[in-house]
């Protein structure tokens, strides 16, 4: 998969910074750009459904339950799809219903799951899409947790009941991933349409769990120096989209193209952020941050993981490997924007 996803996320970077930076461009190169852009999106989201379906006919799925903010799950999700739908014209925004308060889930799948419908619906979506939370559960015993991703307008049944009742090929494994990861969980996935439009309903039991404690807290943003950043990737095209949009937010940055590189790196200096491909020749994104927080200098520091979308079902493996966050492959200045601001450090 990596073989197909490394150039594609390239291919995708790249048109995603010539779209952001030629302002001279005419309106009809802006819409070739744009409609490459909207493409290389479909054709990224239709394999990562493929290669998500093969992986579980052979590997199976494997739950982590951990307690989670089912809320902050389907926030995450909606964030890493935002830019997606906004080029295809798409308003996309959740609310809540119920309850409150953290569950005993599994994050990665809630969010592989959320994802892989709302990934779904895009496909054919009208002008908005409504992600949905419903949340009763006591502070004992079962409750359950419905997610619903909605599109208005009149909806194409027939092609909806046939990616339900369909083995995962071409356009409908994104939905059988989600059907079957849902089943694992114990919940089930449903299709409902109407004249109001269609629906996806993911129907989860859980159970409350407590809030675990946290120590600490970002500090306040003020004017702020220059951020220094090493980004550690090796993929040249993504090195230049990503140095791109460093330069153009003034930060000073260093490139690394190898773990054994970027710990050597960070031995000589000191940085504010690093940003750490998961998949590395040799030594990966996740043992080398594992040998970047024995660093002396670098138990606190940010480590942002590079990952495609595919990846974010694993959010939980790189928390625990010492990551602090996940940005989407391919890189997006907007993304990139929300993160600087996160993590720039006070005057």
């Amino acid at each position: 998969g990596d073989e197909i996803r490394g150039p594609l996320s390239s291919v995708q970077g790249a048109l995603a910074l010539l779209r952001d930076v030629d302002a001279a461009a005419t309106p009809e190169r802006r819409e070739l750009v744009a409609m490459a852009c909207r493409s290389a999106d479909n054709l990224s989201a239709l394999l990562e459904d493929v290669f998500d379906h093969a992986r579980i006919e052979t590997q199976g799925v494997d739950l982590r339950p951990e307690p989670a903010d089912p809320w902050s799950v389907i926030q995450d999700v909606c964030e890493s799809y935002r830019a997606r739908a906004e080029r295809r014209g798409v308003s996309l925004r959740a609310e809540r219903f119920g309850s409150e308060g953290w569950v005993d889930v599994d994050p990665g799948r809630l969010r592989q799951v959320v994802g892989r419908l709302l990934s779904q619906t895009l496909r054919g979506a009208g002008s908005e899409i409504l992600v949905r939370l419903r949340q009763y559960v006591p502070k004992s015993g079962q409750g359950r947790l419905t997610v619903e991703v909605c599109t208005p307008g009149t909806p194409d049944l027939p092609a909806a009941l046939d990616a339900e009742d369909a083995d995962g090929v071409g356009g409908e494994a994104g939905f059988a991933v989600a059907r079957h990861v849902a089943e694992i969980m114990g919940g089930k996935v449903e299709i409902e349409g109407s004249d109001e439009g269609l629906t996806y309903r993911l129907r989860l039991p859980v159970s409350a769990a407590r809030e675990p404690r946290r120590g600490g807290g970002a500090a306040p943003r003020g004017e702020a120096a220059p951020l220094s950043v090493l980004v550690v990737e090796d993929n040249p095209t993504i090195q230049r989209v990503v140095a791109s949009h460093l330069d153009s937010f003034g930060c000073r940055f260093t490139m690394a193209e190898t773990g054994q590189a970027a710990l050597a790196a960070c031995a000589a200096a000191r940085f504010d952020l690093v940003l750490m491909s998961v998949a590395l020749p040799g030594l990966d994104g996740l043992e080398t941050t594992r040998r970047l927080r024995v660093t002396e200098g670098y138990a606190e520091t940010p480590v942002v993981a590079l990952a495609p979308l595919s990846e974010m079902s694993r959010a939980g493996e790189f928390v625990r490997a010492g990551m602090t966050g996940v940005l989407p492959k391919p890189v997006r200045a907007d993304s990139l924007t929300a993160l600087l601001a996160e993590i720039a450090p006070a005057a």
